[in-house]
């Protein structure tokens, strides 16, 4: 009986010291999870960078890799050398001409797209002059596309 109670009152202990070094190590999540998510940080957790200008992200900026164009919030270089440290810049702008990359091949490739849906349609109605604007429209995402990148051309 009585070391039937002692066992049990070490599993009661065992598991309250699971449970203290629990509420011992919240705090450190709390702040994994802040700034994993960007939590508490101006404009709420919105995006650090963005391809186009609005509201929240005036400032332009230029990545040294390729110049691509991105915009961020006032203060952006302070906040990335409090939060990350000067090395991440670089890993950002890397990201940030993926990105592009990105956005401009699936533009490009719709634009294509839609030129080729014209130009039959164009010759299915014997249209030959819109025929020859749905050929000579080059798109402006291409363009890009192959300036930025040019080894894709």
């Amino acid at each position: 009986q009585q070391q039937q109670q002692q066992q049990q009152q070490q599993q009661r202990h065992e598991a309250e010291g699971g449970f203290a070094q629990l509420i011992q190590l919240f705090p450190l999540l709390l702040l994994f999870l802040f700034t994993f998510f960007n939590f508490g940080s101006e404009g709420g957790g919105s995006a650090i960078y963005t391809l186009s200008r609005d509201a929240t992200h005036p400032v332009r900026r230029t990545t040294d890799g390729r110049g691509v164009h991105y915009y961020v919030k006032g203060g952006f270089e302070r906040e990335i050398q409090m939060r990350y440290g000067s090395a991440w810049l670089g890993e950002l702008e890397v990201k940030i001409e993926n990105d592009k990359l990105s956005d401009l091949r699936a533009r490009c490739e719709a634009d294509t797209k839609d030129r080729q849906r014209r130009a039959r349609g164009a010759q299915r109605d014997g249209d030959a002059l819109a025929l020859k604007r749905a050929m000579r429209n080059d798109s402006e995402a291409c363009a890009e596309l192959y300036k930025v990148f040019p080894e894709l051309h």
